[in-house]
Protein backbone atom coordinates (compact mmCIF):
# COMPACT_ATOMS: atom_id res chain seq x y z
CA UNK A 1 0.00 0.00 0.00
CA UNK A 2 1.55 3.35 -1.03
CA UNK A 3 2.24 5.89 1.71
CA UNK A 4 0.96 8.81 -0.37
CA UNK A 5 -1.18 9.39 -3.43
CA UNK A 6 0.81 9.73 -6.64
CA UNK A 7 -1.91 10.59 -9.16
CA UNK A 8 -3.36 14.10 -8.95
CA UNK A 9 -6.67 13.07 -10.57
CA UNK A 10 -7.10 10.63 -7.72
CA UNK A 11 -6.58 13.51 -5.28
CA UNK A 12 -9.30 15.48 -7.10
CA UNK A 13 -11.71 12.59 -6.58
CA UNK A 14 -10.63 12.30 -2.94
CA UNK A 15 -11.20 16.01 -2.37
CA UNK A 16 -14.78 15.93 -3.70
CA UNK A 17 -15.53 12.73 -1.79
CA UNK A 18 -14.26 14.38 1.40
CA UNK A 19 -16.70 17.26 0.97
CA UNK A 20 -19.56 14.83 0.32
CA UNK A 21 -18.69 12.76 3.40
CA UNK A 22 -18.38 15.87 5.58
CA UNK A 23 -21.71 17.29 4.45
CA UNK A 24 -20.33 20.16 2.35
CA UNK A 25 -22.14 19.03 -0.79
CA UNK A 26 -20.78 18.08 -4.19
CA UNK A 27 -17.87 20.50 -4.43
CA UNK A 28 -14.11 20.78 -4.46
CA UNK A 29 -11.55 22.87 -2.60
CA UNK A 30 -9.48 22.90 -5.81
CA UNK A 31 -10.47 24.47 -9.11
CA UNK A 32 -9.10 26.23 -12.17
CA UNK A 33 -10.06 29.04 -14.52
CA UNK A 34 -10.87 26.58 -17.29
CA UNK A 35 -12.97 24.26 -15.12
CA UNK A 36 -15.02 27.08 -13.59
CA UNK A 37 -15.75 30.03 -15.88
CA UNK A 38 -17.25 31.94 -12.93
CA UNK A 39 -14.42 31.16 -10.55
CA UNK A 40 -13.82 34.77 -9.47
CA UNK A 41 -17.44 34.91 -8.30
CA UNK A 42 -17.07 31.66 -6.35
CA UNK A 43 -14.10 32.57 -4.14
CA UNK A 44 -16.31 33.22 -1.12
CA UNK A 45 -18.08 29.84 -1.32
CA UNK A 46 -17.11 27.06 1.09
CA UNK A 47 -16.30 24.81 -1.87
CA UNK A 48 -16.02 25.37 -5.60
CA UNK A 49 -18.76 23.87 -7.81
CA UNK A 50 -17.54 20.55 -9.23
CA UNK A 51 -20.23 19.70 -11.77
CA UNK A 52 -17.49 19.15 -14.35
CA UNK A 53 -16.20 16.12 -12.43
CA UNK A 54 -17.94 12.78 -13.05
CA UNK A 55 -19.82 11.88 -9.85
CA UNK A 56 -19.87 8.08 -9.61
CA UNK A 57 -16.30 7.65 -8.35
CA UNK A 58 -16.45 10.48 -5.75
CA UNK A 59 -19.72 9.13 -4.32
CA UNK A 60 -18.21 5.62 -4.18
CA UNK A 61 -15.18 6.95 -2.33
CA UNK A 62 -17.44 8.90 0.04
CA UNK A 63 -19.06 5.60 1.06
CA UNK A 64 -15.64 4.15 1.88
CA UNK A 65 -14.81 7.33 3.81
CA UNK A 66 -17.86 6.71 5.97
CA UNK A 67 -16.53 3.21 6.70
CA UNK A 68 -12.78 3.83 7.01
CA UNK A 69 -12.45 7.57 7.61
CA UNK A 70 -11.34 10.38 5.28
CA UNK A 71 -7.84 9.95 3.91
CA UNK A 72 -5.63 8.25 1.35
CA UNK A 73 -6.59 4.78 2.61
CA UNK A 74 -10.30 5.16 1.86
CA UNK A 75 -9.58 6.31 -1.69
CA UNK A 76 -7.12 3.48 -2.41
CA UNK A 77 -9.44 0.87 -0.90
CA UNK A 78 -12.22 2.05 -3.21
CA UNK A 79 -10.22 1.68 -6.43
CA UNK A 80 -8.66 -1.58 -5.19
CA UNK A 81 -12.15 -2.94 -4.47
CA UNK A 82 -13.22 -2.19 -8.05
CA UNK A 83 -9.98 -3.76 -9.33
CA UNK A 84 -10.64 -7.00 -7.43
CA UNK A 85 -14.22 -7.13 -8.70
CA UNK A 86 -12.88 -6.63 -12.23
CA UNK A 87 -10.67 -9.71 -11.86
CA UNK A 88 -13.73 -11.80 -10.95
CA UNK A 89 -15.74 -10.17 -13.73
CA UNK A 90 -13.09 -10.91 -16.37
CA UNK A 91 -13.00 -14.54 -15.28
CA UNK A 92 -16.78 -14.85 -15.55
CA UNK A 93 -16.99 -12.95 -18.85
CA UNK A 94 -14.27 -15.02 -20.54
CA UNK A 95 -15.76 -18.21 -19.10
CA UNK A 96 -19.16 -17.21 -20.43
CA UNK A 97 -17.82 -16.47 -23.92
CA UNK A 98 -15.43 -19.45 -24.13
CA UNK A 99 -14.71 -21.77 -21.20
CA UNK A 100 -13.37 -21.93 -17.66
CA UNK A 101 -9.72 -22.29 -18.71
CA UNK A 102 -9.87 -19.16 -20.86
CA UNK A 103 -11.61 -17.36 -17.99
CA UNK A 104 -8.97 -18.31 -15.45
CA UNK A 105 -6.00 -17.46 -17.71
CA UNK A 106 -7.59 -14.16 -18.78
CA UNK A 107 -8.10 -13.14 -15.16
CA UNK A 108 -4.58 -14.26 -14.25
CA UNK A 109 -3.11 -12.28 -17.15
CA UNK A 110 -5.07 -9.17 -16.13
CA UNK A 111 -3.66 -9.44 -12.60
CA UNK A 112 -0.11 -9.33 -13.93
CA UNK A 113 -0.41 -6.26 -16.17
CA UNK A 114 1.28 -3.52 -14.07
CA UNK A 115 -0.71 -0.53 -15.31
CA UNK A 116 -3.86 -1.95 -13.70
CA UNK A 117 -2.09 -2.19 -10.32
CA UNK A 118 -1.27 1.49 -10.64
CA UNK A 119 -4.89 2.43 -11.24
CA UNK A 120 -5.95 0.32 -8.27
CA UNK A 121 -3.39 1.90 -5.94
CA UNK A 122 -3.84 5.54 -6.97
CA UNK A 123 -7.59 6.00 -6.64
CA UNK A 124 -8.02 6.42 -10.40
CA UNK A 125 -11.56 6.23 -11.78
CA UNK A 126 -10.22 3.88 -14.48
CA UNK A 127 -10.69 0.99 -12.01
CA UNK A 128 -14.42 1.69 -11.80
CA UNK A 129 -14.68 2.20 -15.57
CA UNK A 130 -12.97 -1.14 -16.25
CA UNK A 131 -15.45 -2.84 -13.93
CA UNK A 132 -18.35 -1.19 -15.75
CA UNK A 133 -17.00 -2.35 -19.12
CA UNK A 134 -16.60 -5.92 -17.91
CA UNK A 135 -19.99 -6.05 -16.16
CA UNK A 136 -21.77 -4.56 -19.19
CA UNK A 137 -20.68 -7.39 -21.46
CA UNK A 138 -20.97 -10.01 -18.75
CA UNK A 139 -24.68 -9.22 -18.42
CA UNK A 140 -25.11 -8.91 -22.18
CA UNK A 141 -23.63 -12.38 -22.78
CA UNK A 142 -25.77 -14.17 -20.20
CA UNK A 143 -28.64 -16.33 -21.44
CA UNK A 144 -31.23 -14.51 -19.34
CA UNK A 145 -32.44 -11.76 -21.67
CA UNK A 146 -33.76 -9.69 -18.78
CA UNK A 147 -30.18 -9.23 -17.61
CA UNK A 148 -29.30 -7.73 -20.99
CA UNK A 149 -31.18 -4.60 -19.94
CA UNK A 150 -29.09 -4.52 -16.76
CA UNK A 151 -26.00 -4.57 -18.97
CA UNK A 152 -27.25 -1.52 -20.84
CA UNK A 153 -27.97 0.21 -17.51
CA UNK A 154 -24.39 -0.42 -16.34
CA UNK A 155 -23.13 0.97 -19.63
CA UNK A 156 -25.29 4.05 -19.07
CA UNK A 157 -23.72 4.57 -15.64
CA UNK A 158 -20.32 4.91 -17.29
CA UNK A 159 -21.52 8.31 -18.58
CA UNK A 160 -21.13 9.44 -14.96
CA UNK A 161 -17.69 7.81 -14.56
CA UNK A 162 -15.39 8.70 -17.43
CA UNK A 163 -15.53 10.94 -20.55
CA UNK A 164 -15.03 7.76 -22.60
CA UNK A 165 -18.28 6.34 -21.23
CA UNK A 166 -20.10 7.15 -24.47
CA UNK A 167 -17.89 4.58 -26.24
CA UNK A 168 -19.07 1.85 -23.89
CA UNK A 169 -22.68 2.95 -24.40
CA UNK A 170 -22.34 2.82 -28.19
CA UNK A 171 -20.54 -0.53 -28.00
CA UNK A 172 -23.15 -2.03 -25.67
CA UNK A 173 -25.98 -0.90 -27.94
CA UNK A 174 -24.16 -2.29 -30.98
CA UNK A 175 -23.81 -5.74 -29.45
CA UNK A 176 -27.34 -5.67 -28.04
CA UNK A 177 -28.77 -4.83 -31.47
CA UNK A 178 -26.64 -7.54 -33.07
CA UNK A 179 -27.97 -10.31 -30.82
CA UNK A 180 -31.57 -9.09 -30.81
CA UNK A 181 -32.14 -8.11 -34.46
CA UNK A 182 -33.03 -10.33 -37.39
CA UNK A 183 -30.76 -8.67 -39.94
CA UNK A 184 -27.60 -6.55 -40.14
CA UNK A 185 -29.56 -3.83 -41.97
CA UNK A 186 -31.90 -3.58 -38.99
CA UNK A 187 -28.87 -3.36 -36.67
CA UNK A 188 -27.49 -0.40 -38.64
CA UNK A 189 -30.89 1.27 -38.66
CA UNK A 190 -31.33 0.91 -34.89
CA UNK A 191 -27.79 2.04 -34.16
CA UNK A 192 -28.00 5.11 -36.42
CA UNK A 193 -31.39 5.98 -34.90
CA UNK A 194 -29.97 5.64 -31.36
CA UNK A 195 -26.96 7.83 -32.23
CA UNK A 196 -29.18 10.50 -33.83
CA UNK A 197 -31.48 10.54 -30.79
CA UNK A 198 -28.43 10.72 -28.51
CA UNK A 199 -26.98 13.67 -30.44
CA UNK A 200 -30.32 15.47 -30.37
CA UNK A 201 -30.62 15.05 -26.59
CA UNK A 202 -27.00 16.10 -26.16
CA UNK A 203 -27.40 19.30 -28.19
CA UNK A 204 -30.76 20.31 -26.75
CA UNK A 205 -31.02 19.10 -23.14
CA UNK A 206 -27.51 18.22 -21.96
CA UNK A 207 -25.98 21.41 -23.35
CA UNK A 208 -28.30 23.44 -21.13
CA UNK A 209 -27.57 21.25 -18.09
CA UNK A 210 -23.77 21.36 -18.48
CA UNK A 211 -22.13 23.11 -15.52
CA UNK A 212 -25.36 23.06 -13.52
CA UNK A 213 -25.98 19.34 -12.95
CA UNK A 214 -24.20 15.99 -13.26
CA UNK A 215 -25.31 15.89 -16.89
CA UNK A 216 -22.93 17.26 -19.50
CA UNK A 217 -22.77 17.64 -23.26
CA UNK A 218 -20.48 15.01 -24.76
CA UNK A 219 -20.19 16.96 -28.02
CA UNK A 220 -19.37 20.26 -26.28
CA UNK A 221 -16.72 18.57 -24.16
CA UNK A 222 -15.35 16.93 -27.30
CA UNK A 223 -15.07 20.29 -29.08
CA UNK A 224 -13.29 21.79 -26.05
CA UNK A 225 -10.59 19.13 -25.80
CA UNK A 226 -10.09 18.84 -29.57
CA UNK A 227 -9.62 22.59 -30.11
CA UNK A 228 -7.85 23.60 -26.88
CA UNK A 229 -5.28 20.77 -26.96
CA UNK A 230 -3.22 21.27 -30.09
CA UNK A 231 0.56 21.49 -30.72
CA UNK A 232 0.40 25.30 -30.82
CA UNK A 233 -1.28 25.54 -27.40
CA UNK A 234 0.06 24.51 -24.02
CA UNK A 235 -1.14 21.15 -22.77
CA UNK A 236 -3.12 22.82 -20.01
CA UNK A 237 -4.59 25.76 -21.95
CA UNK A 238 -8.08 24.35 -21.52
CA UNK A 239 -7.71 24.19 -17.74
CA UNK A 240 -5.77 27.38 -17.11
CA UNK A 241 -7.63 29.88 -19.28
CA UNK A 242 -11.21 30.88 -19.92
CA UNK A 243 -10.88 30.61 -23.69
CA UNK A 244 -14.09 29.58 -25.44
CA UNK A 245 -13.30 26.65 -27.74
CA UNK A 246 -15.99 27.81 -30.19
CA UNK A 247 -13.96 30.95 -30.86
CA UNK A 248 -11.02 28.81 -32.01
CA UNK A 249 -13.00 26.11 -33.82
CA UNK A 250 -12.52 27.56 -37.32
CA UNK A 251 -9.00 29.00 -36.89
CA UNK A 252 -7.70 25.79 -35.32
CA UNK A 253 -9.51 23.32 -37.57
CA UNK A 254 -6.41 22.63 -39.70
CA UNK A 255 -4.29 22.03 -36.61
CA UNK A 256 -6.94 19.69 -35.24
CA UNK A 257 -6.82 17.70 -38.45
CA UNK A 258 -3.03 17.43 -38.27
CA UNK A 259 -3.25 16.49 -34.59
CA UNK A 260 -5.68 13.65 -35.29
CA UNK A 261 -3.46 12.21 -38.01
CA UNK A 262 -0.25 12.32 -35.98
CA UNK A 263 -1.89 11.17 -32.76
CA UNK A 264 -3.50 8.21 -34.51
CA UNK A 265 -0.17 7.23 -36.02
CA UNK A 266 1.73 7.64 -32.76
CA UNK A 267 -0.83 5.62 -30.79
CA UNK A 268 -0.49 2.81 -33.31
CA UNK A 269 3.32 3.04 -33.21
CA UNK A 270 3.32 3.05 -29.41
CA UNK A 271 0.84 0.18 -29.05
CA UNK A 272 3.42 -1.88 -27.06
CA UNK A 273 3.32 0.91 -24.45
CA UNK A 274 -0.47 0.71 -24.28
CA UNK A 275 -0.66 -3.05 -23.82
CA UNK A 276 1.73 -6.03 -23.96
CA UNK A 277 2.53 -6.55 -27.65
CA UNK A 278 1.58 -10.24 -27.40
CA UNK A 279 -2.00 -9.29 -26.52
CA UNK A 280 -2.29 -6.91 -29.47
CA UNK A 281 -0.82 -9.42 -31.96
CA UNK A 282 -2.97 -12.29 -30.74
CA UNK A 283 -6.11 -10.19 -30.82
CA UNK A 284 -5.35 -9.13 -34.39
CA UNK A 285 -4.91 -12.81 -35.29
CA UNK A 286 -8.30 -13.56 -33.72
CA UNK A 287 -9.93 -11.33 -36.35
CA UNK A 288 -9.00 -13.93 -38.98
CA UNK A 289 -10.50 -16.79 -37.00
CA UNK A 290 -14.21 -17.32 -37.56
CA UNK A 291 -15.90 -18.73 -34.50
CA UNK A 292 -18.61 -21.36 -34.88
CA UNK A 293 -21.01 -19.44 -32.65
CA UNK A 294 -22.26 -16.24 -34.29
CA UNK A 295 -22.55 -14.36 -30.97
CA UNK A 296 -18.81 -14.78 -30.30
CA UNK A 297 -18.01 -13.21 -33.67
CA UNK A 298 -20.42 -10.38 -32.86
CA UNK A 299 -18.80 -9.61 -29.53
CA UNK A 300 -15.29 -9.84 -30.99
CA UNK A 301 -16.04 -7.27 -33.69
CA UNK A 302 -17.87 -5.12 -31.15
CA UNK A 303 -14.68 -5.07 -29.05
CA UNK A 304 -12.68 -4.12 -32.16
CA UNK A 305 -15.15 -1.35 -33.01
CA UNK A 306 -14.96 0.05 -29.48
CA UNK A 307 -11.17 -0.02 -29.42
CA UNK A 308 -10.89 1.74 -32.78
CA UNK A 309 -13.44 4.32 -31.64
CA UNK A 310 -11.36 4.85 -28.49
CA UNK A 311 -8.19 5.39 -30.53
CA UNK A 312 -10.02 7.87 -32.76
CA UNK A 313 -11.54 9.84 -29.86
CA UNK A 314 -8.17 9.85 -28.07
CA UNK A 315 -6.49 11.14 -31.22
CA UNK A 316 -9.05 13.93 -31.50
CA UNK A 317 -8.73 14.91 -27.84
CA UNK A 318 -5.63 14.23 -25.71
CA UNK A 319 -3.38 11.26 -26.57
CA UNK A 320 -3.19 9.80 -23.07
CA UNK A 321 -2.67 6.03 -22.89
CA UNK A 322 -4.98 5.89 -19.87
CA UNK A 323 -7.93 6.56 -22.17
CA UNK A 324 -7.27 3.28 -23.99
CA UNK A 325 -6.24 1.05 -21.08
CA UNK A 326 -9.77 0.28 -19.79
CA UNK A 327 -10.63 -1.51 -23.05
CA UNK A 328 -7.52 -3.72 -23.03
CA UNK A 329 -9.14 -6.49 -20.90
CA UNK A 330 -11.68 -7.08 -23.67
CA UNK A 331 -8.90 -7.64 -26.21
CA UNK A 332 -7.04 -9.77 -23.68
CA UNK A 333 -9.85 -12.35 -23.54
CA UNK A 334 -9.73 -12.97 -27.30
CA UNK A 335 -5.93 -12.95 -27.26
CA UNK A 336 -5.91 -15.80 -24.74
CA UNK A 337 -8.54 -17.67 -26.73
CA UNK A 338 -6.47 -17.34 -29.91
CA UNK A 339 -3.35 -18.58 -28.13
CA UNK A 340 -5.28 -21.63 -26.92
CA UNK A 341 -6.11 -22.47 -30.53
CA UNK A 342 -2.42 -22.34 -31.50
CA UNK A 343 -0.92 -24.37 -28.64
CA UNK A 344 -2.23 -26.76 -26.00
CA UNK A 345 -3.71 -25.20 -22.89
CA UNK A 346 -0.75 -26.19 -20.68
CA UNK A 347 1.56 -24.24 -22.97
CA UNK A 348 -0.79 -21.26 -22.77
CA UNK A 349 -0.10 -21.16 -19.03
CA UNK A 350 3.63 -21.38 -19.72
CA UNK A 351 3.61 -18.57 -22.29
CA UNK A 352 1.51 -16.33 -20.06
CA UNK A 353 4.04 -16.91 -17.29
CA UNK A 354 6.99 -16.05 -19.58
CA UNK A 355 5.52 -12.96 -21.23
CA UNK A 356 3.38 -11.47 -18.47
CA UNK A 357 3.94 -12.94 -15.03
CA UNK A 358 7.75 -13.12 -15.14
CA UNK A 359 7.94 -9.57 -16.49
CA UNK A 360 5.66 -8.28 -13.74
CA UNK A 361 7.62 -10.10 -11.04
CA UNK A 362 10.75 -8.44 -12.43
CA UNK A 363 9.12 -5.03 -12.07
CA UNK A 364 8.13 -5.83 -8.49
CA UNK A 365 11.40 -7.28 -7.24
CA UNK A 366 14.15 -6.06 -9.58
CA UNK A 367 13.05 -2.61 -10.70
CA UNK A 368 12.21 -1.78 -7.09
CA UNK A 369 15.90 -2.23 -6.24
CA UNK A 370 16.80 0.49 -8.73
CA UNK A 371 14.18 2.78 -7.20
CA UNK A 372 15.50 2.15 -3.70
CA UNK A 373 19.01 3.08 -4.88
CA UNK A 374 18.00 6.33 -6.61
CA UNK A 375 15.11 7.55 -4.45
CA UNK A 376 14.72 8.33 -0.77
CA UNK A 377 11.97 5.77 -0.27
CA UNK A 378 11.53 6.64 3.40
CA UNK A 379 10.79 10.31 2.61
CA UNK A 380 7.57 11.93 1.36
CA UNK A 381 7.25 13.23 -2.23
CA UNK A 382 8.14 16.88 -2.81
CA UNK A 383 4.51 17.86 -3.45
CA UNK A 384 3.53 16.55 -0.02
CA UNK A 385 6.28 18.57 1.68
CA UNK A 386 5.36 21.70 -0.27
CA UNK A 387 1.69 21.22 0.63
CA UNK A 388 2.59 20.97 4.32
CA UNK A 389 4.56 24.21 4.03
CA UNK A 390 1.51 25.87 2.50
CA UNK A 391 -0.66 24.61 5.37
CA UNK A 392 1.80 25.82 8.03
CA UNK A 393 2.13 29.32 6.58
CA UNK A 394 -1.42 30.25 5.62
CA UNK A 395 -4.77 30.57 7.33
CA UNK A 396 -7.43 27.89 6.98
CA UNK A 397 -9.74 30.43 5.32
CA UNK A 398 -7.22 31.60 2.71
CA UNK A 399 -7.87 31.14 -1.00
CA UNK A 400 -4.52 30.54 -2.71
CA UNK A 401 -3.37 30.61 -6.34
CA UNK A 402 -0.72 27.93 -6.86
CA UNK A 403 0.99 25.74 -9.45
CA UNK A 404 0.91 22.79 -7.04
CA UNK A 405 -2.10 21.25 -8.79
CA UNK A 406 -4.54 19.48 -6.45
CA UNK A 407 -1.94 18.70 -3.82
CA UNK A 408 -2.22 22.09 -2.14
CA UNK A 409 -5.86 21.31 -1.40
CA UNK A 410 -5.53 17.62 -0.52
CA UNK A 411 -2.34 17.58 1.56
CA UNK A 412 -2.20 21.33 2.25
CA UNK A 413 -5.87 21.48 3.29
CA UNK A 414 -6.34 24.88 1.67
CA UNK A 415 -8.77 26.19 -0.89
CA UNK A 416 -6.60 26.53 -3.99
CA UNK A 417 -6.87 27.54 -7.63
CA UNK A 418 -4.47 26.37 -10.32
CA UNK A 419 -2.47 29.32 -11.59
CA UNK A 420 -3.81 30.75 -14.87
CA UNK A 421 -1.64 31.02 -17.98
CA UNK A 422 -1.56 34.82 -17.64
CA UNK A 423 -0.98 36.11 -14.08
CA UNK A 424 -2.65 39.44 -14.92
CA UNK A 425 -5.99 37.60 -14.87
CA UNK A 426 -5.90 37.71 -11.06
CA UNK A 427 -4.69 41.34 -10.80
CA UNK A 428 -8.03 42.66 -9.52
CA UNK A 429 -9.17 39.50 -7.73
CA UNK A 430 -9.59 38.68 -4.04
CA UNK A 431 -7.07 35.85 -3.68
CA UNK A 432 -5.36 35.92 -0.28
CA UNK A 433 -2.04 34.52 -1.41
CA UNK A 434 0.06 33.18 -4.28
CA UNK A 435 2.16 30.08 -3.69
CA UNK A 436 4.63 29.28 -6.47
CA UNK A 437 6.86 26.22 -6.38
CA UNK A 438 9.50 24.54 -8.51
CA UNK A 439 7.18 21.52 -8.76
CA UNK A 440 7.04 20.49 -12.45
CA UNK A 441 7.58 24.10 -13.54
CA UNK A 442 9.17 22.90 -16.81
CA UNK A 443 6.70 20.09 -17.45
CA UNK A 444 4.58 20.61 -20.59
CA UNK A 445 1.31 20.18 -18.68
CA UNK A 446 2.37 22.32 -15.71
CA UNK A 447 4.56 24.82 -17.53
CA UNK A 448 5.30 28.08 -15.76
CA UNK A 449 5.28 30.94 -18.29
CA UNK A 450 7.66 33.89 -18.44
CA UNK A 451 5.56 36.29 -16.35
CA UNK A 452 5.10 33.72 -13.62
CA UNK A 453 8.84 32.99 -13.67
CA UNK A 454 9.55 36.69 -13.14
CA UNK A 455 7.44 36.52 -10.00
CA UNK A 456 8.98 33.23 -8.89
CA UNK A 457 12.62 34.16 -9.52
CA UNK A 458 12.46 37.75 -8.28
CA UNK A 459 9.53 37.63 -5.88
CA UNK A 460 10.80 40.44 -3.65
CA UNK A 461 11.02 43.00 -6.46
CA UNK A 462 8.45 41.64 -8.92
CA UNK A 463 6.09 44.13 -10.56
CA UNK A 464 3.85 41.78 -12.53
CA UNK A 465 1.41 41.56 -9.63
CA UNK A 466 2.32 44.64 -7.65
CA UNK A 467 -0.52 44.22 -5.18
CA UNK A 468 1.23 41.15 -3.74
CA UNK A 469 4.37 41.16 -1.60
CA UNK A 470 6.82 38.44 -0.69
CA UNK A 471 5.95 36.82 2.62
CA UNK A 472 8.53 34.05 2.77
CA UNK A 473 10.85 31.84 0.72
CA UNK A 474 11.28 28.13 1.32
CA UNK A 475 13.98 25.59 0.46
CA UNK A 476 13.69 21.81 0.66
CA UNK A 477 16.89 19.76 0.60
CA UNK A 478 17.25 16.81 -1.78
CA UNK A 479 17.83 14.34 1.08
CA UNK A 480 14.40 15.23 2.51
CA UNK A 481 12.41 14.35 -0.62
CA UNK A 482 11.42 11.03 -2.15
CA UNK A 483 12.61 12.24 -5.55
CA UNK A 484 16.07 12.97 -4.10
CA UNK A 485 15.94 16.40 -5.69
CA UNK A 486 15.91 19.86 -4.06
CA UNK A 487 12.90 22.14 -4.35
CA UNK A 488 12.00 25.70 -3.53
CA UNK A 489 8.89 27.81 -3.19
CA UNK A 490 7.77 31.38 -2.54
CA UNK A 491 4.68 32.65 -0.75
CA UNK A 492 3.26 36.05 -1.64
CA UNK A 493 0.41 37.67 0.24
CA UNK A 494 -1.87 40.51 -0.68
CA UNK A 495 -0.69 43.89 0.53
CA UNK A 496 -2.79 45.52 3.22
CA UNK A 497 -4.25 48.82 2.07
CA UNK A 498 -3.02 51.83 4.03
CA UNK A 499 -6.44 53.53 3.76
Amino acid sequence: MPKYLTFSDGAKVADIAKNIAQGNGYGSTFSSFGADKEILNHLSLNVFPAWGRHPLMPFSVAIFYKLFGVGDLGLILTSTFFYLLSIIGIYLLAKNIFNENIGFISALSFIFIPIFWEYALTGASESLFILEIVLTFLFLTLKNKRLHILGLVVAGLSYFTRPQGFILIVGALTYYFLISSKSIKLVFFKLILAVVIGIAIDLTLFTKLTGKTFFYSILSKGVDVSVLYTPSLSGTTGLRTQVDAKDLLISNSLEVGKKVFYNFYNLYKLMPDIMPSSIFVLFMLSLFIKEEEKKINYIKYTFLFMFLLTILSTSVSIPFFRYLHPFVPLLLIFAISTLSKIVKIKFVYLLVFIYLIANSLGILFLDSRFISNTKNTSKPPVYVLMSQILKDNTSSNDVVVTNLDTWGSWYGERKTVWFPVDPKVIAESDFDAIYLTSYKMDDENYYMGDDWRKIFNNSENQTVLSQYKLEKEFMINAEDTYENEPANAVLLVKKVSSN
